[in-house]
């Protein structure tokens, strides 16, 4: 418990409980550091009213502690409000250590059998043909440059995706020149001509 609070009384108002992994030896010190749940329960009223919150995470078989799956459990007494985070990561190049670069977000209900929303992430320049969630793509540098959101569809219009975000950037420092939302509105951001640092438009 870290955090818990009550009245004079005695009576408890909130609460936060952490629990970490406890993987099997041999294991070490970094792997049982890893959260494992985050429960937080608020008390209103009377205890009747109780209500209590709880996040889950599973790491996997990811090498680098990276959580695969996020499952956050909303309100108790409302199973409908709960749903499912899972990630998917890219590879990193031989000579570069990029290991936390989420390739594909994807939200569902808490049972993980409805898709809500959906994230494609591309780095580095790619540009997909025809964009889609999936893990283990090799990066270089590790530069977000386009990111593709999941659009469900209704009959007869099917899902598809589009291109919420794009990036481009200076060849050379790797800084931000523009930017273009979903709508194609772009925004040029100009840099100081000495280190292409410094934005100055």
């Amino acid at each position: 418990v870290i955090d818990e609070f009550e009245m004079p009384s005695g009576r408890h108002l909130a609460r936060r409980t952490l629990t970490y992994n406890s993987p099997p030896p041999p294991s070490s010190a970094w792997e049982r550091c890893r959260l494992a749940s985050d429960t937080r329960v608020a008390i209103e009223g009377s205890l009747a009213s109780m209500k209590e919150t709880r996040t889950s995470i599973d790491y996997g078989s990811n090498a680098f502690d990276n959580p695969e799956s996020v499952w956050e459990y909303g309100d108790s007494s409302d199973i409908a409000d709960g749903r499912k985070t899972t990630f998917m990561y890219a590879t990193s190049s031989a000579d570069k250590y990029l290991v936390s670069l989420p390739t594909c977000v994807t939200v569902q209900d808490i049972a993980g059998t409805t898709d809500l929303k959906k994230q494609a992430l591309y780095y580095d320049g790619a540009s997909p043909g025809s964009p889609s969630c999936i893990g283990g793509t090799t990066i270089t540098n590790g530069a977000l440059t386009s990111t593709y959101d999941w659009l469900k569809g209704t009959s007869p219009t099917p899902d598809r995706w589009i291109r919420s975000r794009h990036l481009t950037r200076d060849a050379t420092t790797g800084a931000i020149t523009s930017t273009t939302d979903a709508t194609g509105v772009q925004a040029i951001i100009t840099y100081e001509s000495t280190y292409k640092a410094f934005p100055t438009n």
